[in-house]
């Protein structure tokens, strides 16, 4: 958080399982998947509301709403 106060997030099973998957993998962040640095250490993503990822997001839901409706027929 930008004021570095805790806060409490309400997840689902798959959000949950998916953070859980991750702790232990990075000393200090939970997804340090960012570019390398100098010494080759793991970085955090700093951005994620940039055009890639909103585009990410849109095909992600298209591809759960047709999973969905195909698995309703």
């Amino acid at each position: 958080m930008k004021n570095r106060d805790e806060r409490l997030a309400v997840m689902n099973d798959v959000a949950k399982s998916v953070i859980e998957k991750q702790r232990g993998k990075h000393p200090l962040y939970v997804f340090p998947f960012g570019k390398p640095d100098g010494e080759g250490n793991e970085t955090t993503v700093h951005r994620m509301n940039d055009s890639a990822w909103k585009k990410a997001r849109v095909r992600a839901a298209k591809k759960w709403q047709k999973k969905i409706l195909a698995a309703g027929s």
